[in-house]
């Protein structure tokens, strides 16, 4: 066990306020120690066939483990609100870039590959009109992996202007 206990300061001034009469030393160890007793020997399940007496006992010696579960999650969530909001923005920025990324870099290398790759196979067509095999030629290209960039199609981005002209568009189609 450790040689202290951390509580959260509204959770401290709350059991200052229960016992006005305990100086902060002997309130800590008065809390620790009721906390050992309330949940000494607790079993993690009730035993549905117990008599209610017992049933009722294990939920009053359950309820303080699981306030203090709790109490514990809270005082870990102020402790690492921080390290949160940075994540959160590391995660933010991350996805803003992989975003820019797809929509700016990534089309266009795509269809330059597109290109080069229909070069290549046209070159493949000449060396076999020439009688030279090109599956003889290093390196070999792996055709069944490069295939998505035959069929890659580049993303469409809608602008409002083009929305507004595909309303008109629909509505001239209906003849209104």
């Amino acid at each position: 066990m450790s040689e202290y206990v951390r509580v959260l300061a509204s959770d401290w001034n709350r059991l200052r306020a229960a016992y006005p009469g305990l100086d902060d030393a002997r309130l800590a160890a008065e809390a620790v120690a009721r906390g050992r007793d309330i949940l000494a020997e607790l079993p993690e399940k009730p035993n549905p066939r117990a008599a209610l007496p017992q049933r009722l006992e294990w939920l009053r010696r359950w309820f303080p483990r699981r306030a203090g579960s709790i109490a514990v999650q809270g005082l870990d969530l102020v402790d690492h609100l921080g390290r949160h909001a940075h994540a959160e923005k590391v995660e933010q920025r991350t996805y803003e870039r992989h975003l820019e990324l797809n929509k700016d870099v990534v089309p266009p290398l795509k269809e330059k590959a597109k290109v080069l790759r229909a070069e290549v196979r046209r070159l493949e067509e000449a060396a076999r009109a020439r009688g030279i095999d090109p599956d003889s030629i290093e390196p070999r290209i792996s055709w069944p992996s490069t295939l998505s960039v035959d069929i890659y199609e580049g993303p469409q981005y809608e602008t409002n202007e083009s929305r507004k002209q595909a309303t008109v568009e629909f509505f001239k189609r209906l003849g209104r």
